[in-house]
Parts: structure tokens; sequence; C-alpha cells
């Protein structure tokens, strides 16, 4: 429906190579997942996302088609999770020379070093912007730890805004 209507969206897809502990092989037939968009009249661009300056001008790129009248856009950013997928998982089923290869790097590490080669920002204000978003990080879980546990009996939840008209439930 969003390409039909031709609406001003993008989405980003981390193809992480697995969904949970199934290689990308055994999860679709295609080359690759921005095929599937292509397949629904939907603008697909393919990146990789181990790379900072690629993604940014690559989502650039998306967005300014979106704006523009384009519908809807995909962006499949291609890198590797290098850790488990949650804290039971050890990651041992993705192969060593998986996680060796180009898709194996350190996005963080690799971004850093992009932004202070092209002069964004020096190692001291990463390093900044690193210290305040973890202060951040440990307010708002302070503050999460400090709330009230929600009452299922209580609470009342609904899928829909009732704010807007146009998104209230149909009866």
């Amino acid at each position: 429906m969003a390409a039909v209507e031709k609406l001003p969206l993008v989405v980003v897809v981390a193809n992480n190579q697995f969904a949970y502990s199934t290689p990308n092989h055994r999860q679709f037939a295609c080359n690759d997942l921005v095929e599937r968009a292509r397949g629904y009249g939907i603008g697909g661009f393919s990146v990789d996302g181990t790379d900072l300056l690629a993604c940014a001008s690559v989502i650039g790129e998306a967005v300014r088609r979106a704006r523009s009248g384009g519908g809807p856009q995909m962006v499949v950013a291609h890198l590797l999770r290098l850790s488990g997928h949650g804290e039971h998982d050890d990651g041992s089923y993705v192969p060593e020379n998986t996680r060796s290869d180009h898709y194996g790097r350190d996005c963080i590490e690799i971004a850093i070093r992009q932004l202070v080669e092209t002069g964004c920002a020096t190692p001291e204000k990463i390093t900044a912007w690193q210290d305040e978003i973890a202060d951040e990080v440990q307010r708002a879980v302070a503050q999460a730890q400090q709330e009230n546990l929600p009452d299922p009996y209580q609470e009342n939840w609904t899928a829909l805004s009732t704010k807007f008209p146009l998104l209230r439930p149909i009866s």
C-alpha cells in the first residue's frame, strides 16, 4: 500500500547475515533483500552497512527520492552481528571465515576512523559524545528502574491512537 500511495517512507534493513542462527541462504532465494522491495514497486538500495560514509550517502539519496515523490524506498545495509542474538547466544554458529570477512569489521571502529580522517570530529570530541551518550543511557535506566511496573489489569492498551480521527478502530 505504501508503494501504491507513493508514501514518502524510507525503511532501513540491517541485514546481519543471520536470523538468530539461520544464515541468509536458508531464509530467502534472492541474492539481496533489496530485490524484494523492487518486486513491490519500492525503490531499493544496497549498501555496505559497515561504512558510515557510504550509508550516509545512500540513505540521503533514499530520503531525497522519497521526499521528491518517488514513493517508499528501502535501504538494505549489509553487515554482520558481531555478538550473539542475545545474552543466551554465543554466536558460535557463525563460521570463522564469515567473522573475518569484510562484513565482520566493527562498524563503530570504522565510523570513528572515517569521522577523524574526514575532519568531521576529533578523537576527543568522539570520546565526549560517547561519554555523553553513556550518561544519558544510565539516567534512562535509573529512571526506568524507579517507575512502577505496568499492571496488565489496570492498563488500557490500544494498538491505534484515538487522538487522531483517521486512526480510530473501525467498529
